[in-house]
């Protein structure tokens, strides 16, 4: 689909002491942007299930997360605690036990930057001490 792009503009009047354009037009080769997928029954349906085992197990946790071990909240602050997938989530595991704990900003993303394996280093210390 070829779209309109503006190149040049050309000014055809004033009002009240600005300058009125009028912007001459050449056609491009650009496509248009599809729109954002929407999600599906599905998908609501596994991010529901996901979200009621994540509280499920901040709350057999104590609110506390599983990485550095300090307490957090479940939601609004900089210490909302967030489900990690232990086991990726690809493989349609969202039980409880592939529920990890951790605070959002900080340790969840630290884990998923450094891609750690939290079946293998259970929290920062193992993490730390790994190469000692």
């Amino acid at each position: 689909m070829i779209h309109e792009k503006p190149t040049e503009r050309k000014a055809i009047g004033e009002r009240n002491g600005l300058k009125i354009y009028s912007t001459l037009k050449a056609k491009t080769g650009l496509k248009a942007k599809k729109p954002i997928n929407k999600i599906t029954e599905k998908q609501k349906t596994r991010n529901k299930v996901w979200s009621e085992n994540t509280n499920k197990r901040i709350i057999e946790l104590d609110y506390t997360c599983q990485w550095c071990g300090k307490k957090g909240q479940r939601t609004g602050t900089l210490n909302f605690l967030s489900g990690h997938h232990i086991e990726k989530r690809r493989f349609n595991n969202d039980d409880i036990s592939n529920v990890y704990v951790a605070h959002w900003i900080t340790c969840h993303q630290f884990i998923e930057q450094k891609s750690i394996d939290v079946r293998i280093y259970k929290n920062k210390k193992e993490w730390e001490q790994r190469n000692e």
